[in-house]
């Protein structure tokens, strides 16, 4: 897991970065509609608003790697080794999603607006997260496949 401000990951001159940065010139932080939006190279993204909760629902993601960036709010995000998981259910290739129980190893990532969490295959996480109290955020949520990541798929 990766935590930084948007300004600093912006600055990375990569594909990926070069990826998002595109997005931006079309769409605002702010004002984006929710929904998904297709990018390049198999990437999308998902434009989220919801109120932060308890979540302690670890989740983990095989074919892509997350990019959650908070626009706005406060939002804690929990974070722990995939080896320290017990799966809850089979991994689900549709979803690329699987979901564990985690109880030791726990770290967490508290985001203000414009912070965001880079979350690769071997971090699980839970995401939505209050940290005092609920509050209503909004996230871009950016999937970015392994293969673009690491350089095997152009984007």
């Amino acid at each position: 897991m990766i935590k930084q401000t948007l300004n600093d990951f912006l600055r990375r001159d990569d594909p990926v970065s070069r990826l998002v940065a595109a997005f931006f010139e079309s769409c605002d932080l702010l004002t984006a509609p929710e929904g998904r939006y297709e990018l390049s190279g198999g990437a999308y993204v998902s434009v989220q608003q919801y109120m932060t909760c308890r979540n302690d629902r670890f989740e983990a993601h095989r074919r892509f790697i997350d990019i959650q960036l908070l626009a706005s709010g406060a939002e804690r995000i929990l974070t722990a080794p995939l080896d320290s998981g017990v799966a809850q259910a089979p991994y689900n290739e549709e979803k690329d999603v699987a979901f564990y129980r985690c109880s030791g190893n726990i770290s967490a990532a508290d985001l203000a607006a414009e912070d965001l969490v880079i979350l690769f295959p071997e971090d699980l996480h839970a995401p939505s997260n209050c940290i005092s109290e609920p509050a209503a955020v909004r996230k871009l949520l950016f999937k970015i496949p392994v293969s673009v990541w690491h350089g095997d798929h152009a984007i």
